[in-house]
């Protein structure tokens, strides 16, 4: 077989291996709306999120599924040197909690499954109700026990706590959406035993 054949097969054989890794790799975030808020089609949440280990927080990412999509969110509610609470725009639905990590770099492969919220497997977070015009704050979610791992259901050394930071969301709001202040009310998520 001439040398240039080869050179041909061999540069063909490595760009569909290429195309095959490029397919099975993780999708990127949905992307977040942008423009003017839509009060008729989106919800406000106020959240934010940080893996604890004693007394110092860390960076943590969770990613959130709507019960009616395929689609994976993925969020990252913390920063190292701030203490806010983060504006997410969400469509109408049931959000559940599928992944916490520590790991913000990793990316599961996506789509990932999509399986009605169950306490007594998933993680044990009360999920997302939102609707048309929701202005919510969700509260701080606090998760010990992590480690460097991410959890996907129960696991009994991960332990989840939720705290009311009801002003530090109502200054987030001023900031992204002053108009939507008098419509914020608290609904934190629970910790499911």
């Amino acid at each position: 077989m001439p040398l240039s054949l080869l050179k041909t097969g061999f540069a063909f054989a490595l760009l569909a291996f290429l195309a095959a890794c490029g397919s099975s790799a993780p999708k990127h975030p949905i992307k977040e709306p942008t423009g003017q808020i839509d009060p008729t089609r989106e919800a406000v949440i106020l959240m934010s999120a940080f893996a604890k280990d004693g007394a110092d927080l860390d960076l943590v990412k969770i990613y959130l599924q709507n019960e009616s999509s395929t689609a994976n969110h993925y969020y990252i509610f913390s920063e190292k040197a701030a203490d806010k609470e983060f504006f997410v725009r969400l469509p109408p639905g049931r959000y559940k909690f599928i992944i916490v990590s520590r790991d913000i770099l990793a990316q599961p492969r996506e789509p990932l499954p999509v399986k009605p919220y169950d306490p007594a497997t998933g993680i044990p977070l009360s999920p997302l109700d939102v609707k048309a015009g929701d202005v919510i704050h969700a509260g701080r979610i606090l998760v010990s026990g992590l480690g460097g791992s991410a959890v996907t259901g129960r696991n009994d050394r991960v332990k989840y706590e939720i705290i009311d930071r009801t002003p530090a969301a109502k200054s987030a709001l001023e900031q992204h959406a002053p108009d939507l202040v008098s419509k914020l009310e608290t609904k934190l998520i629970q910790v499911v035993e």
